[in-house]
Formats: C-alpha cells, sequence, structure tokens
C-alpha cells in the first residue's frame, strides 16, 4: 500500500508538468523532488523527535515503528505534493519549500494524529 501512495506523487507530478508552461517543466519536477526530500526530513523530525507525542509511528514503549513512519510519510509527501500543484510557477523555491517543511510538520502531524491516532 505504500508503495501505491508513493506512485501516486509520479502521477500528480505528471498532471502539474501537463499544466504548466514548456519552460517551467523542469522546474516543476525538481520541486517534487525537493518536497518529497524536504517532507521526509521534517516528518521524520517531528514524529520521531516526540515533537507530537505521534502514535501513529511510536509503539505503547515510546519505540519508533519504522514500517508505520514510511507508510506515514507516504501520506504526508502526497499531500504536500498536491499542494504544490497550486503553487506551480506562483512561487520561488524558497517560499515553496517552506511551505513544504511547514505543512509537513506543523500541519500533517496532528492532523493525521486526530484521524488515525489512538487516541
Amino acid at each position: 500500500c505504500t508503495f501505491l501512495v508513493i506512485s501516486m506523487q509520479l502521477g500528480f507530478a505528471m498532471i502539474e508538468v501537463g499544466s504548466v508552461r514548456e519552460a517551467h517543466r523542469m522546474t516543476v519536477l525538481a520541486k517534487n523532488v525537493m518536497d518529497s526530500a524536504m517532507s521526509c526530513l521534517v516528518f521524520a523530525i517531528a514524529t520521531r523527535e516526540n515533537f507530537w507525542e505521534s502514535s501513529l509511528v511510536l509503539d505503547a514503549n515510546k519505540e519508533t515503528m519504522y514500517s508505520d513512519l514510511l507508510y506515514h510519510w507516504a501520506f504526508c509527501a502526497t499531500c504536500v505534493t498536491i499542494c504544490s500543484g497550486s503553487m506551480a510557477e506562483r512561487t520561488h523555491i524558497i517560499g515553496y519549500l517552506t511551505h513544504a517543511a511547514l505543512m509537513a510538520g506543523l500541519i500533517f502531524p496532528p492532523v493525521a494524529e486526530a484521524v488515525w491516532g489512538s487516541g
């Protein structure tokens, strides 16, 4: 299931590339790769370092369950990638990566915890 969710990012990237001017296609693809990397880094830090005390990726002993971390990161990265389509050709890279970091670290973890968490 994680593979399928990560594969959705390729589809969103192709939709986004098809909706921008030809001169911006490589930039859009680079932003999609960078937002995956940024969301991975920020999501792992936010959930693993007990920033959110997330039951999504921690077991009862407060040990990280890496398979769940990868699974929930895939959804987090997909959410960030979906938002990138609305900002294509409109933002600079620094502003976009700031948005990706805020979404992956501050917005997605508490919302996912509220929906899928144990408490």
